[in-house]
């Protein structure tokens, strides 16, 4: 080859003189901004494609559009309509959907069991932590998320939920009262009452305080924690879909928004105002030999999750961990259960066989509120299951994602990499014709029958 000509050779070479020929006259015609219009249209498009064709994804089924980015999922996130948008794409595309560039979603509970090992998704739960402390629900460290379910676990056991029975039963009395002060003749919001119930059972269940909700509600009161438990996990949504400066902007349109804006803050300090009284109690204690100040710390009759939390041994939970998993409570207490309980309500509402054939086994069973034997109640045992069924608490995705040491996950034939955000739909799950026939009709007599099926 004769490089002899040097540059001039190479900018007379007919190659680059053709080339430019045809370029030239472009340039000339297109405006800067058309040219960058232009470039990143190309960019955009081959960047779409990249993750198409060329993913290690690609060979799973799903939307075009749910596999270039994550917009399409957030969007319906947004609008409370995850579970709905990914049950319509089960449909059309099968059992396992690619639902955004990294995200596989499955139907079926065979699939999912192939996955719940494996550890929680980070970019998902870390929208949960409160005040920046993850709780137990989002703890990605498997080690550290055992030594938090090992001492929160004997709360929830049934002998001592027991002890506060009583103390719950005031609660639904206060219940009683405010629906019968409508008198049958004034709508109630199920959603907004119920939500005041849980507010008042949960207080009193972790950290040992009447917050009296219903009692504020029945004279036009809607308590912060109320608002704050609903508010929370919407406010998460959108703070991490928001730029910061749009979401600081947020708190300053009006009151309601700035306690939406602030949600975590108020459900953190509820629960670190009784922390701070139970350690002032503590110290004062240790300088005291007065029983009647230990009793009024630690009561037998009916010991709060908070304290319980602080007792914890071997080794201590530090003060940050006890207050953010007493915060949690109220978030996975309060708007939850009300949701599920009101759907109930609703199909009472509207089912009159169902609600005749409950309070039937009720009147038969229960001569007080104090010799309640649930399992001796199995039509309302099936009642609720079928609530749960429909209206679960958590309707969508909980995301785990599939670790570096696992060698080819292969699920229906589909090769699944590490580091893909993988997860099962209980909304999709419970509506599987094949083992719920007619899965939208709410039926509680299903679960009267022995299916190995559906209990799985």
């Amino acid at each position: 080859m004769n490089f002899a000509g040097g540059v001039g050779a190479i900018r007379a070479s007919p190659l680059t003189t053709m080339d430019l020929s045809r370029i030239t006259p472009l340039l000339e015609y297109l405006s800067p901004a058309q040219l960058v219009a232009g470039s990143a249209v190309v960019l955009i498009f081959a960047f779409a494609m990249r993750r198409l064709v060329f993913s290690s994804l690609a060979a799973v089924p799903g939307p075009w559009y749910a596999s270039i980015s994550g917009f399409y999922l957030a969007v319906q996130k947004l609008r409370l309509r995850q579970g709905r948008a990914i049950d319509s794409m089960f449909a059309t595309h099968g059992p396992v959907v690619r639902i955004a560039n990294d995200t596989i979603a499955l139907r079926d509970i065979s699939d999912a069991k192939l996955v719940y090992g494996f550890p929680k998704n980070e970019g998902m739960y870390s929208a949960y932590t409160i005040m920046g402390n993850h709780q137990g629900f989002s703890t990605p460290d498997l080690k550290e998320h055992n030594r938090r379910r090992k001492a929160l676990l004997p709360h929830w056991l049934p002998a001592n939920l027991a002890l506060h029975r009583q103390r719950f039963f005031g609660c639904i009395a206060a219940l009683v009262e405010h629906l019968k002060s409508a008198n049958g003749k004034e709508p109630v919001d199920c959603l907004v009452v119920m939500k005041h119930v849980m507010v008042d059972v949960t207080a009193l269940s972790v950290i040992d305080v009447n917050v009296n909700a219903m009692e504020g509600l029945r004279h036009g009161h809607v308590h912060r924690l109320s608002d704050a438990a609903s508010d929370y996990p919407k406010a998460m949504t959108l703070r991490n879909v928001l730029p910061g400066v749009v979401w600081r902007t947020l708190a300053m349109c009006s009151p309601r928004w700035y306690r939406f804006w602030n949600a975590e803050k108020i459900i953190w300090d509820v629960p670190a105002e009784k922390f701070r009284e139970l350690r002032a109690l503590e110290a004062n204690t240790a300088h005291s030999d007065d029983a009647a100040l230990e009793t009024a710390i630690k009561s037998e009759s009916h010991p709060c999750l908070m304290q319980r939390l602080i007792d914890f041994s071997p080794t201590p939970l530090p003060d940050e961990t006890i207050i953010t998993e007493c915060a949690a409570n109220f978030v996975a207490g309060v708007e939850t259960s009300a949701t599920t309980t009101s759907f109930g309500l609703w199909e009472l509402s509207r089912r009159p066989d169902v609600l005749s054939r409950l309070r039937e086994e009720l009147q038969l069973h229960v001569v007080d509120m104090s010799s309640l034997d649930v399992d001796s109640l199995p039509y309302l045992d099936a009642f609720v299951k079928e609530v749960l069924r429909l209206y679960a608490v958590v309707p969508s995705l909980l995301l785990r994602t599939v670790p570096s040491d696992v060698d080819k996950l292969s699920i229906r034939g589909y090769a699944i990499p590490a580091g893909t955000a993988i997860g099962a739909q209980a909304w999709s799950i419970h509506r599987n014709a094949a083992v719920f026939p007619d899965p939208d009709y709410f039926e509680p007599e299903r679960w009267l029958k022995d299916d190995p099926a559906q209990k799985v």
